[in-house]
C-alpha cells in the first residue's frame, strides 16, 4: 500500500529514487523523481475526492475515507500531519 495515498501497490507503478532504484513505499504518482507531489493532505485528499467517486461513493464519502486513512500512513505520519 502507498505509504502516501493508501493505493495497492504492485511492481508496475512502484516510484523510483533518482538513480532508478525502486522505492516499495510509494507509488509513482505520489513520489516521483525523488520528491513528493503532495505537500498536504488536503490536497491530495481534493484531487482524490474527485477522481475516486462515482454515483454509489460520492466526493463527501471518498473525502471522509481518506481523511481517517491517511493520516494513518507512515507519510503523513512522520511529517506530524495526523
Amino acid at each position: 500500500m502507498c505509504q502516501c495515498c493508501g493505493m495497492p501497490l504492485e511492481e508496475s507503478i512502484l516510484s523510483q529514487e533518482p538513480d532508478g532504484t525502486p522505492n516499495v513505499a510509494y507509488c509513482q504518482w505520489c513520489y516521483t523523481g525523488g520528491k513528493f507531489v503532495y505537500e498536504t493532505q488536503e490536497a491530495l485528499i481534493d484531487l482524490l475526492s474527485h477522481h475516486l467517486a462515482h454515483p454509489q461513493w460520492p466526493p463527501e464519502q471518498v473525502r471522509a475515507h481518506l481523511a481517517q486513512l491517511l493520516p494513518q500512513l507512515d507519510h503523513w505520519r512522520d511529517r506530524g500531519e495526523e
